[in-house]
C-alpha cells in the first residue's frame, strides 16, 4: 500500500501508539428496502481524462475493511481504474479503534482525500465547522448523481442541518438511504417439521407459544444423536439496559424501549404522547419476563439460559436443539440444503402469532449513520468529486452488489434482469460470498467503505428493478427448497411471512426514523441508567427462575423500588421529552 509522507508516518505512529485497542468490524449489511419514487435517471456517464496513470485517491473509511478490502476485491478496483482512473488507497484500521484515528487525523489537519464517517454528526460535525472538509453545495455539477436525484433530497437537508457543524452546508452525504419494508428482523421461527408433526396448532396471542412448544418438545424430546432438546433456549450475554429477551419488546407488539427506559409505540403516529415506563405493569417488559418464566416452570426454558453465550445457543441451534427463535438469521446454520430439501423435508420457518403486529424498519430518508465526505486539501479535487459522485450512483450500487452484467446476471428475454447459472450456484448460501472472476468476492466492494449509498432494494428507475438483486422476482419465486416449499403452501403461496403481514390491514407497522434520531444520553442521564441497570437485569433473571409466583411478585416489586430510588424518574423525564422533540423532528425528512 502507498501513503503520502504524513499519512504514513501517522500509520506507523498508531501501530506503536495504539497495538492494544480493539478493532472496529465493517457495519452489518442493512435489511432490504422498499422501492423508492426517485427521480428517474439513466445510468452514469462518466468522463474520465485521459492520463498514463490512474489519479490516486487515498482514504480513511471509519467503517470500513479499507485496504485490506481494496487489495482482494480486485474485480471491483480494475472498474474504477478503467472508468474512472482511479485507484484507491485507503488507511487501515486493523488493530485500532477506528474513532481513535479520526480524531488524530482531524487534529493533525492533514485529512486524507476522502472520508467515511460513522457516528452521526459527533465526527463530520466537528470536521465541517473547522473547514477540514469540502462544501459540496458549492460543486453541485460535478455531482449530478447527488444533487438531480430526487432519492438524496432529504438526506442532503439533513446533511446541512445536522451533519454541518452549525453551517448549514452540505459536506457530508449520508449513506443508506431509502426505504425498508422488505426485512423482518423479529421473525420468530419454529421447527417447521416438528409444527406439524403436532398438527400445526394455532397460536392466537404470544402466550400460546408455551403450550406449542410444550408439545413439540414433548414429540421431540431429543435429537438423533441423544441430546436433549427444549422449546426455548435465551441467554445474558447481550443484556444492556434490561434483560435482551424482555427487553425486545417488537416480539410482542409494535413497541420498543428506548434509553431512559420508556416504552413507545414505533410508529410515531401518536406523536410520541402514548410512552409507558418499562416497569410499568402494563407494558411489554413484565409480559415477557412472565413468559420465560412460566416456560422455566412447565420445563420447556434451557437451564442454561442464565449462563450460557450466544455461541453456545447458536451451536444448539445448529445441531436443532431449540426449537423456537426470535430471529430468522439465528437458525440459518440448521437450515442447510440437504436438511430443507430432504423427503420428508426439516428445518425451521416463520410461524408467527395472530397478535403479532410486525415493526418494519424506519423509512431512512436521511440516511443512517454513516456518510462520505471530501477534503478540502484534497490533491486531485476532479479526481475525489468523479468519484464522490459515482460512488452515489444507481450504476455504482448496482455494480458493486452484484457484479458486472454476464457474471452472476444477465438481461432475459423480457429485459428484466435475472440470475445466471453462477449467480444460483450461491442461493443457498449467500451471493455476497461469490468468488468474482476479476479477484475476490462480491462482499470485498463493500468491505472497502463499509456502507452503500442506497438502500439495496431501492428501486433503479433505469431498469425498473431493485439496484440488487435479493428482491428480483426470479430470485423471489424460483425453485424454493422443499421446506420452503411446503410453508408457502400453506399459507396462500406468498413469499415470507412479511408480505404476508402487509397484506393484511393492521398487521405491521413502519417505524418513524425518530427511533434512531435519539440523541446521545448525557453524562448525567447515562450515570443513572448504569446504576439502575445492574438491578435490572439481576432482578428479571431471578425472576424467569424464581420458584412460585409468589417469589416473582416479590421480586418485581423489588426490581421497581430499586430502580425508582436509583434515578429512574429523571431519566424516564429526559426520554420523554426526548422522544417527542424527535418526533416532530422527524415531521421535516418525511416525503
Amino acid at each position: 500500500m502507498k501513503l503520502n509522507g504524513s499519512l504514513l508516518a501517522f500509520s506507523m505512529a498508531l501501530v506503536l501508539l495504539c497495538s492494544c485497542a480493539t478493532s472496529q468490524p465493517p457495519a452489518a449489511t442493512n435489511p432490504p428496502a422498499a422501492e423508492n419514487s426517485a427521480t428517474t435517471q439513466a445510468p452514469a456517464e462518466t468522463s474520465v481524462p485521459t492520463a498514463v496513470e490512474p489519479v490516486v485517491l487515498t482514504g480513511f473509511m471509519m467503517n470500513g475493511g479499507n485496504q485490506t478490502n481494496i487489495d482482494k476485491a480486485t474485480w471491483y478496483t480494475k472498474l474504477l481504474e478503467e472508468k474512472l482512473g482511479i485507484r484507491l488507497e485507503f488507511m487501515d484500521a486493523a488493530g485500532v479503534d477506528s474513532a481513535q484515528i479520526i480524531q488524530s487525523l482531524l487534529a493533525s489537519d492533514d485529512l486524507p482525500d476522502v472520508i467515511g464517517f460513522s457516528g452521526g454528526s459527533t465526527y463530520a460535525g466537528t470536521a465541517a465547522q473547522s473547514g477540514k472538509l469540502l462544501n459540496l453545495d458549492e460543486h453541485q455539477d460535478a455531482l449530478p448523481e447527488v444533487y438531480q436525484n430526487d432519492l438524496y433530497k432529504y438526506s442532503l437537508m439533513y446533511s446541512r442541518d445536522s451533519l454541518s457543524g452549525g453551517t448549514g452546508k452540505a459536506f457530508a452525504l449520508p449513506t443508506a438511504v431509502g426505504t425498508e419494508d422488505t426485512y423482518a428482523n423479529y421473525d420468530i421461527q419454529m421447527r417447521w417439521d416438528i409444527y406439524k408433526q403436532v398438527g400445526s396448532p394455532k397460536i392466537a396471542q404470544f402466550e400460546d407459544y408455551l403450550a406449542v412448544g410444550k408439545l413439540m418438545q414433548d414429540a421431540y424430546p431429543e435429537t438423533p444423536d441423544g441430546q436433549k432438546v427444549y422449546a426455548f433456549s435465551i441467554f445474558p450475554e447481550w443484556d444492556g439496559d434490561g434483560m435482551l429477551f424482555a427487553w425486545e419488546t417488537p416480539l410482542v407488539w409494535s413497541r420498543r424501549n428506548l434509553n431512559g427506559y420508556i416504552e413507545v409505540d414505533v410508529s410515531g403516529k401518536d406523536g410520541g404522547s402514548t410512552t409507558k415506563g418499562t416497569f410499568d405493569d402494563d407494558a411489554s417488559y413484565l409480559r415477557l419476563l412472565k413468559f420465560f418464566y412460566q416456560a422455566n416452570q412447565m420445563g420447556i426454558l434451557d437451564p442454561d439460559s442464565a449462563t450460557q453465550k450466544w455461541e453456545n445457543l447458536d451451536g444448539k441451534y445448529k445441531d436443532g436443539r431449540v426449537l423456537w427463535a426470535m430471529w430468522q438469521w439465528a437458525v440459518a446454520s440448521f437450515n442447510t440444503e440437504e436438511r430443507i430439501n430432504s423427503d420428508p423435508p426439516a428445518g425451521y420457518a416463520s410461524v408467527w402469532s395472530d397478535d403479532m403486529v410486525q415493526p418494519v424498519s424506519a423509512d431512512a430518508w436521511t440516511g443512517r449513520l454513516e456518510s462520505m465526505a471530501v477534503s478540502s486539501k484534497a490533491k486531485d479535487l476532479d479526481a475525489a468529486l468523479r468519484w464522490l459522485n459515482y460512488y452515489f450512483s444507481y450504476e455504482h450500487m448496482s455494480f458493486a452488489n452484484d457484479g458486472p452484467e454476464g457474471e452472476l446476471w444477465e438481461v432475459g428475454s423480457d429485459g428484466k434482469r435475472v440470475r445466471t447459472e453462477k449467480g444460483w450456484a450461491a442461493k443457498f448460501s449467500n451471493i455476497q460470498d461469490t468468488l468474482m472472476d476479476g479477484g475476490g468476492l462480491i462482499a470485498d466492494a463493500k468491505g472497502i467503505y463499509g456502507t452503500f449509498p442506497m438502500t439495496p432494494e431501492t428501486l433503479y428507475p433505469a431498469i425498473g428493478q431493485s439496484v440488487a438483486s435479493d428482491q428480483w422476482d426470479d430470485v423471489l419465486y424460483r425453485d424454493p427448497s422443499k421446506l420452503l416449499a411446503d410453508w408457502r403452501a400453506a399459507h396462500g403461496n406468498v413469499v415470507d411471512m412479511l408480505r404476508e403481514a402487509k397484506a393484511t390491514p393492521g398487521k405491521t407497522s413502519k417505524i418513524t426514523p425518530a427511533v434512531d434520531m435519539m440523541s446521545a444520553v448525557p453524562d448525567d442521564i447515562q450515570t443513572l441508567i448504569g446504576q439502575i441497570k445492574d438491578a435490572v437485569v439481576t432482578n428479571s433473571w431471578k425472576m424467569v427462575y424464581a420458584k412460585d409466583q409468589a417469589e416473582f411478585d416479590a421480586l418485581w416489586a423489588d426490581l421497581k423500588t430499586k430502580a425508582a430510588g436509583l434515578g429512574l424518574a429523571e431519566t424516564q423525564e429526559w426520554a420523554r421529552k426526548e422522544w417527542v422533540n424527535k418526533i416532530q423532528e422527524a415531521e421535516k425528512y418525511k416525503p
